[in-house]
C-alpha cells in the first residue's frame, strides 16, 4: 500500500515538472523567465543589431541612430 502511494506521488511530481516553464524561455508576452521564477519584460521594443554593438549615436533630429558593429563578423555602421 505504501509503495503504491509513493509511486503515485512520484508520478504526479514528475508530471508537474514537465509542465513547468523552462528558465530563459521567451513567452508569447515577450517576457523572459529567470531561474528564480521572476519574469522580465522589456520597457520598449527591441531592434535587431549586428555583432557586438559598442557605440550608438542619436542624430540631431532624434529620428535616426548610428550603431557600430565591432564583433568578429563584418564590421559595419
Amino acid at each position: 500500500m505504501k509503495l503504491k502511494f509513493l509511486s503515485i506521488i512520484a508520478f504526479i511530481s514528475l508530471s508537474f515538472q514537465s509542465i513547468a516553464q523552462t528558465p530563459g524561455k521567451i513567452e508569447q508576452t515577450g517576457q523572459v523567465l529567470l531561474p528564480n521564477g521572476w519574469k522580465l519584460s522589456p520597457a520598449g521594443r527591441g531592434l535587431p543589431l549586428g555583432d557586438l554593438p559598442l557605440n550608438i549615436q542619436l542624430s540631431a533630429s532624434g529620428k535616426l541612430l548610428a550603431v557600430t558593429n565591432n564583433g568578429q563578423s563584418t564590421q559595419s555602421i
